[in-house]
């Protein structure tokens, strides 16, 4: 007899980080005949051997990793990727799953990260802090992991210096604590380090932000996504800045919607900022990355993929 929740089910959805659970589920899901998606929004492989670089590659832990991979991606009916960049990559992971690979791109919450709410949000708590008149603020909140690039944006906060940037970072992770000891050893005087703030408080920090910061790690899993930081920033039309990569080019275009620059490139970093200071560019960039999140990643256009 089938359990209820799969009795009543059409379709089960794995989500991130999910290939424990296919292993888990995809059996019973298969004798029921019901569909079964996974959505890994990434693989183990890339995030923990790759990436965070927490595995050895060329490990016996690196190759069970990587057959854990495997067989999550071929036990579903459909995989959900969200670049086509990821999608390749996976399909390099699991050949036989090619052909089940669909690319659907995370966007963003788009009642909660909507400009439309813009005058009903409570200003930020704590706030921004004391800056120079004229100082752009800008915003950067993740996880502090290598593919941010965390240090790419200390860098950057230090070349420019209080009176032509301000600088609030949000967020907890593996890099953290080496990033603030960077701004400590750089002395940094214009850049303010926040733990994890309410999901809901995001929007009104994003909206109070003159620039909003993507990511800027050299990894190659960089180069595959487009972080849910830069929909939701897109969401808002704010001002962007983050790493040119074929991914991010699918969505944003550069000095049109977003700043893109390269990779681990303090410089190239603090240069954008200052580019923004202008008023009306960081305007038609905002204005520009609203249109391309309505085209591309609001609910309707996820529908239709």
């Amino acid at each position: 007899r089938l359990p209820r929740w799969l009795a009543r089910a059409d379709v089960v959805l794995v989500g991130y980080p999910g290939p424990l659970d296919m292993l888990v589920f995809a059996p019973l899901v298969r004798m029921s005949r019901r569909w079964l998606v996974f959505d890994p929004l990434v693989t183990l492989t890339d995030t923990l051997v790759e990436d965070r670089r927490l595995v050895p590659a060329g490990s016996a832990r690196a190759r069970a990793v990587r057959l854990l991979d495997r067989l999550a991606l071929r036990l579903a009916d459909v995989v959900l990727a969200d670049t086509e960049e990821n999608a390749q990559y996976m399909r390099t992971l699991a050949p036989s799953s090619q052909s089940r690979i669909v690319v659907v791109p995370v966007g963003a919450d788009e009642e909660l990260f909507s400009p439309d709410r813009v005058a009903a949000l409570e200003a930020p708590s704590p706030g921004w802090p004391a800056q120079a008149r004229g100082a752009l603020r800008v915003l950067f909140y993740g996880t502090f992991i290598p593919l941010h690039g965390p240090e790419t944006i200390v860098r950057a906060a230090a070349l420019l210096g209080p009176e032509r940037a301000s600088f609030v970072l949000i967020g907890q992770g593996q890099l953290a604590g080496e990033t603030q000891a960077l701004a400590r050893a750089l002395d940094l005087q214009n850049a303010c380090f926040l733990p994890w703030v309410p999901y809901r408080e995001l929007p009104a920090w994003i909206a109070t932000a003159d620039v909003v910061l993507g990511i800027f790690g050299d990894t190659a899993k960089a180069a595959r996504v487009v972080p849910n930081k830069v929909y939701q920033a897109m969401a808002m039309g704010a001002a962007i800045i983050t790493r040119d990569s074929p991914a991010v080019r699918r969505v944003l275009e550069h000095e049109r919607s977003a700043f893109l620059v390269p990779p681990a490139d303090p410089a190239a970093l603090a240069s954008a900022i200052e580019a923004l200071n202008d008023h009306g560019l960081r305007s038609r960039l905002g204005t520009a990355a609203r249109q391309a999140f309505l085209q591309l990643a609001m609910r309707q256009a996820l529908a239709e993929r």
